[in-house]
């Protein structure tokens, strides 16, 4: 009896295969049907194209609808993750072994641009990068300074060049530690020398190395904990030195990581769970004015600015505060903090031209290489006339 039931199940299972890739592959793709939870940072191939002569004899016909079936099996997720895994647990390899790096206690980095920038730090690439951001940000600085407003441009941390101890980095890496290290702090002095009002938070952070019970960047993550967003708010909350714009209180308890400090680990698509010693932060919202409520602050970076940004909104008052998400992809803000508007125009730009506050931030693995700094001149040249 038991054998006939297992027989049976194994007969259902293989009907329900082919039928279930069949649905997949002509229903919508909210429609479709997968066992197991989806992949992360996973680019389907492009199945698209011509059914013709030509592409059937080359093969590439073959290719594009043998593409189209992998991806709509339904079990695919799984068995994804089942292999990452085996490959992961037994060999500690990752799926991307080129893009994501295992380091010691279970570090990961990835290694474009992070840990390959870190190991490619010289005086030729150090002026050459200098030499490009200068003119944009003191045209930027320029232009809100004539209008009554302050610039900051602000430097964040790289996990890379903050842990590169526990990294086995390649034997062509430029330099040694230190000179690795002066790197930002001789790009910081040269900003400065030219009149730029900068504010370094990555050697800030890496300057907080060993005096936690944990670091500032979680295992499985990119970016800074909780403990390192709360320093970084409250510096810059230093740095504007308005009356209206005080320092949240915190303390520092000890927890597991969340679900935002996994956000490289997630890429591997394993089914371990991972779960890294860090910081409990208790934040302290204080009471507020309405002049913190009004004071228009804009603040023009990248990811790493997504949790000072709501420490400052909803611990800190700054409920006008508008963070443009590499510049146009997007703008975070309100109270909850959450996304407000996705691919904005340069007309949603236009509350940036009348910020009191303007923040330009870019992570030390990117220097002077981002192109919103480059498209935030042409748009304020443009506003200029």
């Amino acid at each position: 009896m038991r054998s006939a039931i297992k027989r049976a199940v194994v007969v259902v299972l293989l009907l329900a295969l082919p039928a279930l890739t069949a649905w997949n592959l002509a229903a919508d793709p909210q429609q479709r049907l997968f066992v197991g939870a989806p992949l992360s940072g996973v680019t389907l191939n492009d199945t698209t194209g011509a059914w013709s002569w030509t592409a059937l004899i080359s093969g590439e016909l073959q290719r594009r609808v043998a593409a189209q079936i992998a991806e709509a099996l339904p079990i695919r997720p799984l068995a994804i993750r089942l292999n990452n895994e085996y490959r992961f647990d037994l060999f500690g390899a990752t799926s991307i072994p080129d893009g994501i790096l295992k380091g010691r206690d279970g570090q990961l980095v990835p290694r474009r641009p992070y840990l390959d920038e870190y190991c490619s730090r010289t005086e030729a690439r150090l002026f050459a990068r200098v030499a490009s951001v200068i003119p944009k940000l003191l045209f930027a600085q320029s232009y809100f300074a004539a209008r009554g407003a302050r610039f900051l441009y602000v430097i964040t941390p790289s996990k890379a060049a903050h842990l590169p101890e526990d990294f086995d980095l390649p034997t062509s890496c430029a330099g040694t530690t230190d000179s690795r290290a002066r790197f930002v702090l001789r790009y910081v002095e040269l900003l400065r020398e030219a009149g730029i009002d900068v504010l370094d938070l990555a050697t800030l952070i890496h300057s907080q190395k060993g005096r936690w019970d944990v670091g500032m960047f979680p295992g499985g993550g990119l970016h800074w904990n909780m403990l390192g967003a709360a320093l970084a708010a409250n510096a810059i909350v230093d740095r504007i030195n308005l009356p209206s714009v005080r320092r949240i209180p915190f303390s520092v308890g000890s927890g597991v990581s969340a679900a935002s400090d996994n956000d490289v680990a997630e890429l591997l698509n394993v089914y371990s769970a991972f779960s890294y010693p860090t910081t409990a932060v208790q934040l302290q919202r204080l009471p507020c004015s309405e002049d913190a409520r009004s004071l228009e602050i804009s603040l023009v970076g990248g990811s790493f600015m997504q949790l000072p940004a709501q420490i400052l909104i909803e611990q800190g008052c700054l409920s006008a505060l508008r963070l443009y998400f590499y510049g146009q992809a997007a703008v975070f803000g309100g109270d909850p903090f959450t996304q407000l508007q996705t691919r904005i125009g340069r007309e949603q730009l236009q509350p940036l031209l009348r910020s009191k506050v303007i923040i330009v931030e870019e992570n030390e693995a990117g220097l002077g290489n981002f192109p919103y700094v480059r498209d935030l001149q042409k748009y304020l040249s443009d506003a200029a006339g």
